[in-house]
This record gives structure tokens, sequence and C-alpha cells, in this order.
């Protein structure tokens, strides 16, 4: 398998870095990598640069030719959703889901969440989602499995040593950058 990616803060860019077998581009390189995905999965967070970042146009962008072994993965590609809802055009996904244009998708993010836990009535999203045979959606769950709490501790672990050693805090959030 390649693995195609972007990432917002690189080493010094040239044509791309080499992450193991990943090939990391710059994200101006998007609309160029897209063609050559079969399943795009998504862990943006939202800000002003990622709202709408992928809309109709990059969805009609996904691969769309024959793969080899059409047992492996359909001829239309797939998108897995971790990140933020709103990275993708809400309604441009879901007309990409409806006319096979993206075969499936896993959404583990929604675009209207409850107000609050008493809140038991909010749909997901101004459309439909819910109701398509293409799609499985999660209320952000994804990321819970058995080890989960032992791998949150680790990483507190960390920042508590870094903080008391007075070294630079791993994965410091930038406010600037919005996350």
């Amino acid at each position: 398998m390649d693995v195609l990616a972007t990432k917002r803060t690189p080493p010094f860019w040239r044509d791309h870095l080499r992450v193991g077998s990943t090939k990391v581009h710059p994200p101006t390189e998007l609309h160029h990598l897209l063609p050559h995905a079969q399943v795009l999965i998504n862990c943006l967070p939202l800000t002003d640069e990622t709202r709408g970042l992928i809309g109709a146009e990059e969805l009609k962008l996904l691969r769309k030719r024959p793969i080899e072994d059409s047992r492996l993965l359909p001829k239309t590609p797939i998108v897995v959703n971790v990140g933020r809802a709103a990275t993708f055009d809400e309604e441009a996904l879901y007309t990409a889901l409806t006319n096979g244009t993206v075969y499936a998708a896993g959404l583990d993010v929604w675009y209207a969440y409850p107000p609050d836990e008493n809140t038991l009535d909010t749909p997901p999203s101004r459309f439909p989602f819910h109701e398509l045979p293409n799609v499985v959606m999660s209320p952000h769950r994804a990321g819970k499995s058995m080890d989960i709490e032992r791998i949150r501790l680790e990483h507190l672990a960390d920042l508590l040593n870094a903080a008391a050693w007075d070294k630079p805090m791993p994965d410091a959030v930038d406010l600037n950058a919005g996350y």
C-alpha cells in the first residue's frame, strides 16, 4: 500500500518527505494527490484554513479509474473522517455519497452535536447521512479502545515529566494555528 499524506508543519519541504513508507507532502499538493487516492482519511482539526477544505471539486478529483483487483477495493473511493466534520463541505459529501462519486464513508464526526447530554433528538447533519446504506456513523467514539486509558496516562506522565524538568511540552497547542 502506498500512503500519501499532507502535513502543514514540515521540516524544510522539497518534493516530499518520506516517513517510513509514507510520503508526506505540503498541503499545496492536495489537488495533485487526490487523484491517486482510493481511500481518503481525514484527521484534520477545524480551523479557518481547513473549514470546507474538501468540497465538490476535491471529491471529484478522487480516483475513479479501475484498480487491478476489484475484489479488494471498490472502483470509486472510500472516505473516512475522524477529524472534524466541517473540514468536508457537508452538501458536497452527501451528494458524492448519493450519486456514487464516493463509494462509502465512515464518519466518526457529526456536523451537529446535541447542545447538552439531555437532548436526544439532534440529527447529525442537515442532510440524512444516517439514512444512507453506504455510511457508517459514530459520534466521535472511534478512538475508544481497551488501551486508551493506559495511553492517556502515559501521555499525561510525559507532560508532567516535561513540566517538572523544564523541557518543551510535547504536542503543545499553537493558539495561532487553532490547535
